[in-house]
């Protein structure tokens, strides 16, 4: 199929964070055969300039290309410039199926992520909320809004078609986790991610016996963390990028997504948890009822409370027993976990709309 891919991102080789989706996505589309006509530049101001120059050749494009359809993967704020609005009415006056996945829905809940105080962020803040409204406004004309699990969905009733799109994962099996013991946690490790329970959690089990715990992190938060478990022998600390993990995640048997069960997180779905199944690692997860859920249907890990003693007692079941649930994540992996799944998704369902047009 002949595919607009629109991203609000510049494509590097260093992946974090909001680059990393549609970068995959994006190499999906690739794999799965289509011929794609890319616009993917940052929308930060500095960028301004040059994001006006390439939509203007997307129009051009348009001129004599009709695409079978448009896949957006939205920005982190809500969309900006107005020519990025005028290109999406007009593909819907052209007739082309347009999915749109919504990344970040912080405004979702205003109690956890209130505006700032300060006049100079209230101001920000409540000019991203106008913005935020455009960008609603303008989904109105998209045929599929997509989000990142079935969760989420009860919380964009305003659109007539939600359908969950979770991350996903390439296949790393040959790079395994192997490790008889060994945890591996990558991400944040601020309080809102629950870095001190998890360290707490592993202080607990290790005066049991031996369970090292890989942490991977950003240099910062861990200079920031409060715990008095940061030089315990059975803690190793590295600060990599995605593209350094490989060695960490051989020398791993479990792998941990550790959150504080805020509303939020009941809706969220890392990446990383897909990134573990990639490895073949079971997961201990807590904190999250959408990841819980996940990893309860594909059998591949336990669900933890959030205390130090519950997850150390799952960290336990799990490791006793971790080719068996190491199965059931390849498995997944394999039914339902690759980037190209997520295309064949999204090409099977904006075709079916188009069918019913």
């Amino acid at each position: 199929m002949k595919v607009l891919f629109i991203a609000y991102v510049d494509f590097k080789p260093t992946q974090f964070g909001a680059t990393m989706r549609p970068q995959r996505m994006y190499r999906a589309f690739l794999e799965e055969g289509h011929e794609v006509k890319l616009l993917a530049i940052s929308q930060n101001r500095i960028d301004w300039p040059r994001r006006k120059k390439a939509i203007r050749e997307v129009m051009e494009w348009l001129d004599t290309n009709t695409p079978d359809l448009c896949y957006i993967e939205s920005p982190v704020y809500p969309i900006i410039l107005p020519e990025d609005y005028r290109l999406i009415r007009r593909l819907h006056r052209m007739g082309v199926r347009i999915g749109y996945f919504y990344r970040d829905f912080y405004k979702k809940f205003a109690r956890e992520f209130p505006k700032r105080k300060d006049p100079v962020g209230w101001c920000k803040d409540t000019l991203k909320d106008m913005l935020q409204l455009k960008t609603d406004r303008a989904l109105r004309q998209v045929d599929i809004v997509y989000v990142p699990c079935e969760e989420c969905i009860e919380i964009f009733s305003e659109y007539d078609d939600v359908r969950p799109l979770p991350p996903a994962t390439v296949d790393h099996r040959e790079h395994r986790g192997r490790g008889e013991n060994t945890s591996i946690y990558v991400g944040g490790i601020t309080a809102s991610y629950g870095g001190t329970l998890m360290l707490e959690a592993f202080h607990r089990l290790n005066e049991e016996g031996e369970y090292p715990l890989l942490l991977i992190c950003r240099q910062n938060e861990w200079e920031s963390l409060n715990s008095p478990f940061k030089a315990e022998p059975w803690l190793e600390v590295h600060h990599a990028t995605s593209e350094q993990l490989v060695p960490y995640y051989e020398r791993a048997g479990l792998a941990l997504a550790i959150n504080q069960g805020t509303e939020y997180d009941n809706h969220a779905i890392s990446v990383k948890l897909y990134e573990y199944i990639g490895f073949g690692l079971p997961i201990v997860v807590c904190g999250s009822k959408s990841m819980e859920r996940m990893i309860e249907e594909g059998g591949f890990g336990r669900r933890a409370e959030c205390t130090p003693e519950s997850i150390a007692e799952e960290v336990k079941c799990v490791l006793a027993h971790r080719e068996d649930y190491a199965q059931k994540a390849e498995e997944a992996l394999l039914r339902d976990g690759l980037w190209t799944h997520r295309v064949e998704q999204v090409v099977r369902e904006l075709s079916e709309k188009k069918k019913k047009k």
